[in-house]
């Protein structure tokens, strides 16, 4: 992200010397053009399948099947891919991420964090912290119903009592997958892919309203480092960042469960844990150390 700071003090037809002919110092794309390019892409835009389809459509994710279908019959081609959401459209993405980059360009330390908290943060951690709140309390519900299930083999259950409780397992196994995957995809959704075109898009933006002599200043291969590897990282991200308070979370949770068990000797067992994130710490120090050296 430290290298998107190169075009933040910057602007459209800019240039720290002047120009050696007028052509130097025209943008590649006027403000106009941008405009008809956005007019003409929301006319041609029809609406996807991942728009349409009630709940079960999208929790079994039934708006993909007719792809993989023709996937299986034969190579697929680029008309064959159906449009996306209207909320991954790249011309939307970039125009509320422009708006809140010009905000923090008001600061006196612009934030491309907070500018990206600002567009897509609200949202990702309403639904993931709903969706994985679910999914721990399912998490932590399971092992008390396999517990109850296996003292019915010690005669202290009935067997009607049995069955239902192992139907209830099994309908909350089918429930936490469904809500995992789903949680997983609208995270990666929301926060990868919505911020990695978003970016990609106010990059392509910034560089066409650059004027010749500018571009000069600037190599291809940077360009398509902040494409290719400083955007791309927020997909990774997007997975695993909400491991932050779900982590913490759940351990809380099954510490709870352990105590109400054996008492006391659970934390006995739970105290090897600091040790584990210390020796972790230390090891992806060490091999960041060794990889960049070599």
């Amino acid at each position: 992200m430290s290298s998107y700071g190169t075009f933040r003090g910057r602007r459209a037809g800019a240039s720290s010397k002047p120009a050696a002919d007028s052509s130097s110092s025209v943008p590649l794309l006027s403000d106009e053009d941008q405009v008809n390019i956005e007019k003409d892409s929301q006319h041609e835009r029809s609406v996807g399948p991942i728009e349409s389809g009630g709940i079960l459509y999208h929790l079994l994710f039934q708006w993909v099947s007719p792809l993989i279908d023709l996937g299986y019959k034969r190579p697929l081609l680029d008309e064959d891919i159906p449009p996306g959401g209207k909320r991954d459209e790249s011309a939307g993405l970039c125009r509320d991420l422009e708006r809140e980059w010009h905000k923090q360009l008001q600061r006196q330390k612009p934030s491309l964090f907070r500018a990206c908290f600002d567009v897509f943060g609200k949202f990702y951690l309403i639904i993931t912290t709903l969706i994985f709140t679910l999914n721990i309390g399912i998490g932590l519900a399971q092992p008390i119903f396999l517990g109850k299930f296996v003292s019915y083999f010690a005669g202290g259950l009935s067997q009607r009592d049995a069955y239902l409780l192992a139907m209830l397992f099994v309908v909350l196994s089918i429930l936490r997958a469904l809500i995992f995957h789903i949680g997983n995809f609208i995270a990666q959704r929301s926060l990868g892919m919505q911020i990695r075109t978003g970016l990609t898009a106010l990059i392509h933006k910034k560089v066409l309203q650059l004027n010749h002599s500018a571009l000069l200043k600037i190599s291809t291969g940077h360009i398509i480092s902040l494409v290719s590897t400083d955007a791309q990282r927020f997909d990774d991200t997007a997975l695993f960042i909400y491991t932050l308070w779900w982590g913490p979370l759940t351990t809380i949770g099954v510490v709870v469960l352990v105590y109400y068990e054996i008492g006391y000797s659970c934390f006995a067992g739970f105290a090897v844990f600091p040790l584990f994130i210390f020796f972790q710490y230390f090891a992806s120090k060490k091999m960041t150390r060794y990889r960049y050296c070599h």
